[in-house]
């Protein structure tokens, strides 16, 4: 969340070290999370935020929205473990940011998602933009360069196969985006770990239930390889996609 929607504040005359998040005022609730999880007793500001934004000479539109914020003051040692280990600078970092300085598989999926939490999106998106294609689940990370890179290998790691998606340009951060099986089975594996999530994104009704749904019909694959069998597209995954634990519970 700090790699994403934080700001690491240096210590001045005016103030000690401290970590500022901030947030859009409907996702308030990871900010008491996050309190509770500190047991810090630094209270939540919500505020206004209005302005006229241009996107190029003839088109602008009125932006006006609620931010919510803490700022946990006397940080020194924060400070000095966000740096050294989890590599995010000091003052502005969103264009400068780089991979954390971890090697655990677990903690770097923890570090992916919380960038979710902060600058992702989870969906279920139609394949084609008229609405008419299949269903599949979208996975979108956005920073620079560096770090998207290492999201992309991390993720391949910890699934075991190769994601085709590339990590793109987009104006001046880049993106890494992938869909379908690899988003489901990173959605689990990051589900699954004991961290801070944003509900909207990780519990989200349409997304547990295309899970859920995609689970059965793993299911059923599995009892029945040869129903699957359509056109040739039963090599589009490899098998490695679908581990036969993953479909162990189904309900």
């Amino acid at each position: 969340m700090i790699a994403s929607d934080g700001h690491l504040r240096p210590k001045s005359d005016r103030n000690t070290n401290s970590v500022k998040i901030l947030l859009l005022e409907k996702d308030k609730e990871i900010l008491e999370k996050i309190l509770l999880a500190t047991k810090s007793n630094t209270h939540i500001c919500t505020f206004r935020s209005i302005a006229w934004v241009k996107t190029n000479p003839n088109k602008h539109y009125f932006n006006d929205k609620y931010f919510s914020s803490i700022c946990i003051p006397q940080c020194d040692k924060w400070h000095l473990d966000i740096v050294k280990n989890w590599n995010i600078p000091i003052g502005r970092k969103s264009l400068i940011i780089e991979p954390p300085n971890i090697t655990d598989l677990d903690i770097c999926l923890a570090y992916i998602g919380g960038l979710i939490n902060g600058d992702g999106s989870i969906l279920v998106k139609k394949w084609k933009s008229d609405g008419s294609g299949k269903q599949m689940l979208d996975i979108n990370l956005l920073g620079t360069k560096l770090l998207m890179d290492w999201c992309k290998i991390i993720i391949e790691k910890a699934l075991g196969f190769k994601i085709k998606s590339v990590v793109k340009k987009q104006k001046s951060i880049y993106t890494f985006r992938f869909t379908g099986r690899a988003a489901i089975l990173l959605f689990e594996k990051i589900n699954q770990l004991n961290i801070i999530k944003l509900d909207r994104k990780w519990k989200n009704p349409e997304v547990l239930e295309f899970v859920k749904n995609s689970r059965i019909k793993d299911a059923e694959f599995y009892k029945n390889p040869s129903l699957f069998v359509l056109n040739g597209m039963i090599n589009r995954y490899k098998i490695s996609q679908f581990p036969t634990q993953s479909v162990i519970g189904v309900n």
